[in-house]
């Protein structure tokens, strides 16, 4: 009898840590909803359902919140008091001393954080050369200078420099009795110097 109580001691033990569940964590997505409010501010709201949390997105600064009632939902985290209706596509917002205000959904729900925006197109080169072959037998360089919107001709190791003109697509460089129309990726152009025949070029 004495050996037994010792083991059913250890079991009881043993029992007890196998219960022991692990705390939820807090999924890394929940849903998304962006607003407009009535008094300019645009925020967020990311909302955890099975948690029964939110998470309030405002000027860069993520407020903790926890829902005090299902009817209307409703989220208080510290001064900040946010209630929402069924389908979350309006909200009213109460911080601290501030007047509430109301704020619209965007667009509605959304699972997903939304997309960054597509990058916009790369800087121009600070600088550009191309040696071309001519119809007219000449071999001519040229020294693009896109920032500066200029470029340099070398024809017969004599440099002119000439100024842009236009934008793409497409380009005009004009000079001294010079004139360069080059295509848009450059690998072709027509020049004309002075009283001469226009010449086609081809990148080499």
């Amino acid at each position: 009898m004495k050996i037994l109580v010792p083991l059913l001691a250890s079991a009881t033990l043993l029992a007890a840590c196998a219960s022991t569940s692990t705390p939820t964590t807090r999924p890394s997505q929940g849903l998304l909803v962006n607003y407009r409010c009535t008094n300019g501010e645009q925020l967020a709201v990311r909302f955890f359902d099975q948690q029964g949390t939110a998470v309030l997105v405002r000027g860069g600064q993520n407020t903790e919140l926890n829902r005090i009632t299902s009817s209307p939902p409703t989220y208080q985290g510290g001064q900040t008091t946010v209630t929402t209706n069924a389908d979350r596509s309006s909200i009213d917002v109460s911080i601290g001393f501030m007047a509430p205000f109301s704020c619209q959904s965007q667009g509605g729900g959304s699972g997903q954080v939304p997309p960054p925006p597509p990058p916009g197109p790369p800087p121009a080169p600070a600088e550009l050369r191309v040696s071309y072959n001519c119809t007219n037998g000449e071999q001519i360089s040229v020294r693009y200078f896109p920032q500066q919107g200029v470029a340099s001709l070398n024809r017969g190791g004599q440099n002119t420099e000439l100024q842009q003109q236009s934008t793409p697509p497409g380009f005009t460089y004009t000079g001294p009795h010079t004139v360069l129309r080059v295509q848009e990726d450059r690998m072709r152009l027509t020049m004309t110097v002075g009283n001469m025949a226009a010449a086609n070029c081809t990148a080499a």
